[in-house]
């Protein structure tokens, strides 16, 4: 078990991470502002992916300032407020979230199976009369055998080479084969 003071370091350990990973990130965008209009700059962080972190950031290059926090990003310069926006539904940086249509069906004669028996595939006679296991052909009675005292002999048996299970017809691919059902995807509204 982790002490209070090991949890403490590592939580620590993971922020430091987060935040410079949040700073690195920032950095290029306020980059990027400088060099791109606004139409860019937006097109540049939808592509972007932002970890939900609650963390604050600031930075300052050329009086201008950069702050984000809680999802949210703030730029300012020369005290003038130049964009406030919030990550997350302003801009589409994370997939929709979608779920499966819970009112769909699969169609009654919808086809999954890729393969089917062959229905021309026909049983060989006497397949069922293979025995699984045969008596050992190279087995020999012990020289020192008694069928009086031991009782009668008999050779043991081992595996038939020629039994090959139960019978089953051979698999064909099946021409009315329409693929995996799976529901529809619904994208929910946000």
């Amino acid at each position: 078990m982790r002490s209070a003071e090991e949890d403490a370091a590592e939580w620590k350990r993971k922020y430091d991470i987060a935040v410079r990973e949040t700073k690195a990130v920032l950095e290029k965008v306020v980059a990027s502002f400088f060099e791109k209009d606004f139409q860019e700059m937006q097109e540049m962080l939808q592509q972007l992916k932002f970890e939900k972190e609650k963390t604050e950031v600031l930075l300052k290059e050329k009086d201008e300032m950069l702050k984000a926090k809680d999802d949210e990003i703030e730029m300012k310069g020369k005290e003038q407020e130049k964009m406030k926006s919030d990550l997350y539904s302003d801009w589409d940086l994370l997939p929709p979230k979608t779920i499966k249509d819970p009112e769909a069906k699969k169609l009654e004669d919808w086809d999954d199976k890729e393969y089917i028996p062959d229905p021309e595939d026909k049983k060989p006679e006497g397949y069922e009369d293979i025995p699984k296991e045969i008596p050992d052909p190279d087995a020999k009675k012990a020289e020192d055998w008694d069928d009086e005292e031991d009782g009668e002999w008999t050779a043991p048996t081992i595996s038939n080479t020629e039994y090959k299970g139960p019978w089953k017809p051979k698999k064909i691919k099946n021409t009315n084969y329409q693929g995996k059902w799976k529901a529809q995807i619904l994208i929910l509204e946000a």
